[in-house]
Parts: structure tokens; sequence; C-alpha cells
């Protein structure tokens, strides 16, 4: 979200910088620095090594000093994440006549896979042990955004509204996860695949309305 808000703050902030040049500029000039800001923000992600993620193999292991009251080892193997840079461009329409702009970005797909991890804490006497493996897709992420701005010569830009609409298709959750010797696979799925997308279902107007409050707050502070 903050991704979005950060290049669309750079589209504003050129607009208020030369309002002139840019009204003398066709919509679709404007569509073309948009798609633009996002084809850099893909490449961006591609060339910092996010997107996939490749961890081969990856351990971690902590010892009180002095003593050996707590022990924490713990260890992955065969980890990929991929898909947050393959962003899609539903959408894009921005109206000079009324100053509206409008976005529609989905990832179609985002997993991450893990082929084996485990975890040791020593605390005291008592020692506890977790395993985990398997996937996790997030399907059809979704953002759609409605902003209408106001451009002046001398007062600039400002958002005079800006509309948000997050959603997601689906997820879906293979896990298998040991914990404390019990195997907690049925319930974890279950909180993944069905529980997270009911309850974004049921609060979709709060969570649009806080994430539209807080984008607005982030753009603006990017202005000038």
């Amino acid at each position: 979200m903050k991704i979005f808000a950060f290049a669309f703050a750079i589209l504003v902030a050129g607009v208020a910088a030369n309002p002139e040049a840019v009204a003398k500029t066709n919509e679709r000039f404007v569509d073309n620095i948009i798609a633009g800001l996002i084809e850099d923000l893909i490449n961006d992600i591609q060339e910092r090594g996010l997107d996939p993620i490749e961890i081969k193999e990856a351990d971690y292991e902590y010892r009180l000093p002095v003593t050996d009251l707590l022990e924490v080892d713990a260890a992955a193997a065969d980890i990929l994440v991929e898909g947050i840079s393959n962003i899609k461009i539903n959408r894009i329409n921005f109206s000079l006549l009324t100053s509206r702009l409008q976005l529609d970005l989905s990832l179609p797909l985002v997993s991450a896979k893990v082929g084996s991890s485990s975890a040791r804490v020593k605390l005291f006497d008592g020692e506890f042990a977790a395993e985990a493996s398997g996937s996790v897709a997030i399907e059809e992420l979704r953002l759609v955004a409605d902003v209408r701005i106001n451009l002046g010569i001398i007062s600039g830009v400002s958002i005079r509204s800006l509309a948000i609409n997050f959603s997601i298709k689906d997820i879906q959750s293979d896990l298998n996860i040991v914990l404390f010797g019990h195997d907690l696979s049925e319930k974890v799925n279950g909180f993944l695949g069905e529980t997270v997308p009911n309850t974004l279902e049921a609060n979709r107007n709060d969570i649009n309305s806080l994430l539209s409050h807080v984008l607005k707050e982030v753009i603006e502070a990017q202005l000038p």
C-alpha cells in the first residue's frame, strides 16, 4: 500500500512542480507516466532480489551469555517466495476535466513455500520444539483506487478525496505444522484459508475506510 502511495506522490509532486505543462498534455500521457512508475517499481523489486526470494539453507542460534538458561536453534531449507513483482495494471485512467485518477492493480498470485523448517527452544528446564513445511498462496490480491485531486497554479496539488477498494480472491494454505508434538496443520490451514478471507470480507468497508485514510495522509505528507 505504501508503495502505491509513494508512486502516486511522485506523480502529483511532478504535477505541482509544473501544472501548466501538465495541463497542456493529454490524458494518455499522464496514464503513461503512471504506468512507467509502476514498471520502475517492478524492476526495483526484482533488482533488489525480492522476487523471487530463494533461500537454500538458513539457520539461527542464540545463547544467553554465561548461562544456559535459554537456548534457541532454528533452521530452514528450500524457501521460495515469488509473485510480489508481478503487478498487473488492469486499468489506468486520469481525467484532466474532472481531475480524477482511477487505478486498478492486482497481483495474480503471491506464493511462499518452505521445504522444511524446525525450531527448538530450551528455557530453564523445559524444551519446546516445532516443525513446519508446505506452502501458502494468495490469489488475486487487488487494489482499486479512485482519487480526486485539486490542481492549481498557485495552490499546487491537494487530495480532495481518496477511496480504496482492497480485496483478496482466495488463500490456499497447504502447511504441515507440528508444535510441541501436536499436529496443528488442519487448524492453521483452516485459519488461513477460511477464517482470514471471511474476516476480511466481513470487515471490508472498515478496512477500505482505514486504508483510504492512511494512504491519503501518506500521500499528503509527500506533497510540497
